[in-house]
């Protein structure tokens, strides 16, 4: 299981207000977080899965 949580930096809370409630789904989930996140998971299989050196 992988969180994608999308943290923001400003506002009276660091979440989003749909954040765990009935609008929050997948259609408004940061593109730019979803790749980081992606490319990130890719880098720790693709290591964990290589032979030590």
């Amino acid at each position: 299981t992988i969180d994608i949580i999308n943290l923001q930096t400003t506002g009276e809370s660091a979440f989003a207000p749909h954040w765990h409630t009935q609008q929050d789904n997948m259609d408004i989930i940061d593109k730019n977080t979803l790749e980081a996140v992606g490319e990130t998971l890719l880098q720790v299989i693709y290591e964990i899965a290589s032979p030590a050196s």
